[in-house]
């Protein structure tokens, strides 16, 4: 067996795995000719959107807060009652066909601030960051700053105000179809918990090591049966 081909071949498919590891950022944007939209409805339908860069409470509608987060837009629910908000859905779009992790990225300062979401509509987990007394989930929304991304959106903005992210599972893409991340806010109606969303994360998956040793393997057998065929 020549271990001059065999070597070389199992360093580049380990470092094909190695990048797959990283995050593809993508940023949630309103409006017919964005990604996100109220479950259900269009893109060009905004009206889930109230009054631009406002902190009031609202059970019924989101309010999209500038200049902050990745290119000057964030998200903001905050109601009053408890699961009133409007759930949304961000698609992405344009992946190769495979499985992905996916995350979704939300901004917190020093209250507790936390998110709803979910990869099928109505039945979204709520996150808060570790500690803080936060609502939901607190143990596995991590600082997006110790992620991997091949290209690094903004992760922080002042001393208190930093942006987390949160796997929720993985997605199949077949025939380029694409991956709904649904978002809302259920638990929490007051403004020390309210969301600020800006948007998610797919990373393609990587193979079990018993997977990738069985793909070397049969790659070698099959470089091993090509020689012995030119040979005899």
């Amino acid at each position: 067996m020549n271990t001059k081909i065999i070597t070389p071949l199992m360093l580049v498919l380990a470092a094909s795995f190695s990048h797959a590891q990283t995050i593809t950022y993508t940023d949630a944007v309103s409006g017919a000719s964005g990604n996100t939209f109220a479950t259900g409805g269009s893109l060009s339908n905004t009206s889930w959107l109230g009054a631009p860069n406002t902190s009031a409470q609202s059970n019924t509608l989101w309010a999209e807060r500038t200049p902050f987060a990745n290119n000057g837009n964030v998200f903001q629910a905050n109601p009053s009652v408890t699961g009133s908000i409007p759930e949304l859905t961000t698609e992405v779009t344009g992946l190769l066909d495979g499985t992905y992790d996916v995350w979704v990225f939300f901004w917190t300062n020093n209250e507790p601030w936390n998110i709803s979401a979910g990869l099928t509509s109505g039945s979204l987990m709520t996150y808060s960051p570790p500690g803080g007394g936060g609502l939901g989930n607190t143990t596995d929304a991590v600082l997006a700053s110790t992620l991997s991304y091949d290209v690094t959106p903004l992760l922080t903005e002042a001393p208190d105000r930093l942006m987390y992210g949160v796997n929720i599972g993985q997605a199949t893409v077949t025939g380029g179809s694409a991956i709904n991340v649904f978002i809302g806010h259920n638990l929490g109606s007051n403004t020390a918990n309210r969301t600020w969303y800006d948007g998610v994360g797919v990373a393609a998956t990587i193979p079990e090591p018993s997977s990738f040793a069985l793909i070397v393997s049969s790659i070698a057998l099959g470089i091993l049966i090509i020689r012995r065929q030119r040979n005899g």
